[in-house]
């Protein structure tokens, strides 16, 4: 079963570091941005927030910006219902794949789950990496691994030197029994995600699983549209491209949390 940690969030306590509230502080004051959703420092790395009765800490605000919330509620609410839909779809002794993986969102609710038999997650940020690794791993029940991607993204890693057309992902041929993209697709160019989709499939068992979020809007006159920051598709051309990198709809979980969920199978 997957924890419920909702019932500790109004204990949680934030910590953080003087050097850190005093960047932020002066980046306030100057009226300064992040040039890109991915720009860390080592001090950010070593910050973290602890909540009442969790072993495993919750990145500090600036990690968890960095994958697009500052809300910790949120931050942990949408990681549990990620991590049920992943229970529910996943066989006994997965081998699991998260593309995308940020500051461990969803794996943090995985690490205890004795289903998993194998996980593991790849970002182009590397302090992400880092802070998985330093602060996740030691709690993980299963064989679990975070490996760093160099891929290039205008939002996430501007001096990447890996093209995402380029990309293999860092698992064998057919070893993977599910493979889950949470919010990873809402930041990929059309190209780069057909590319992601051939690479799902290469990886997968046969009757392998992939659980992938969009943003579907009916809205957009364009079939796929945006820049890495945000995508935007028509839902029946992604599920469209799915079909011809192999993967057939299976389920539609619909709206969670702002994107939609849909489940594929390999062919």
């Amino acid at each position: 079963m997957i924890p419920n940690y909702l019932a500790l969030f109004k204990s949680k306590v934030h910590t953080v570091g003087i050097m850190a509230t005093l960047r932020q502080s002066v980046k306030k004051w100057l009226g300064a941005s992040p040039q890109h959703l991915g720009q860390l420092t080592p001090e950010d790395e070593i910050q973290a927030h602890k909540i009442a009765g969790s072993k495993i800490l919750v990145p500090n605000n600036q990690l968890l910006r960095s994958i697009g919330t500052d809300n910790i509620e949120d931050f942990l609410r949408n990681g549990e219902a990620w991590a049920n839909l992943i229970a529910e779809a996943a066989p006994e002794d997965s081998n699991i794949l998260d593309i995308g993986c940020g500051c461990g969102r969803v794996a943090r609710f995985l690490a205890e789950n004795p289903s998993i038999k194998r996980y593991a997650g790849f970002d182009t940020m590397r302090e992400v990496i880092s802070w998985n690794r330093n602060y996740i791993l030691p709690y993980c029940l299963g064989e679990f691994e975070f490996t760093h991607l160099d891929i290039y993204s205008r939002a996430y890693n501007p001096a990447g030197k890996l093209k995402a057309a380029d990309v293999v992902f860092p698992v064998d041929e057919c070893s993977i029994d599910l493979v889950f993209a949470s919010s990873l697709f809402t930041h990929l160019k059309e190209e780069d995600a057909k590319r992601y989709l051939a690479e799902t499939y290469r990886c997968l068992k046969l009757e392998g699983k992939a659980l992938i979020s969009v943003h579907v809007s009916t809205e957009i006159t364009e079939k796929y549209t945006g820049s890495e920051f945000r995508i935007d598709v028509q839902e029946a051309h992604f599920i469209n491209m799915a079909e011809n990198a192999g993967l057939h709809l299976a389920k539609n979980f619909g709206n969670v949390y702002g994107q939609e969920i849909f489940l594929f199978k390999k062919k």
